[in-house]
């Protein structure tokens, strides 16, 4: 939490204003990244012709994992250190 705040140029005082744990600030990042990942995907180009598809879908997506701001190996990492702990924040609104 020091080198967020640091970074987010705020005391880890008004950090804890916004978030009350470090596992909610983990969920909200969470969440956020899930939405911008949301909003990438409806972008993705949609081809005339169904047998087209999957291609296009797949290629889109292999550009999009190619470029150097994706981070989504973060949001695969989080998900694997949080598949044993039931009812931590960041799996609220997680079905099992």
């Amino acid at each position: 939490m020091d080198e967020i705040a640091a970074r987010a140029e705020i005391t880890k005082r008004a950090l804890y204003q916004h978030f009350r744990s470090k596992d909610d600030l983990i969920a909200s990042a969470l969440a956020h990244s899930s939405e911008l990942a949301m909003e990438r995907l409806r972008g993705f180009r949609r081809p005339a012709e169904w047998d087209e598809l999957v291609d296009s879908f797949f290629t889109q997506l292999a550009d999009w994992a190619a470029t150097p701001k994706w981070s989504g190996g973060g949001f695969t990492r989080v998900v694997v250190e949080l598949a044993d702990l039931r009812g931590h924040p960041a799996r609220a609104k997680s079905c099992c």
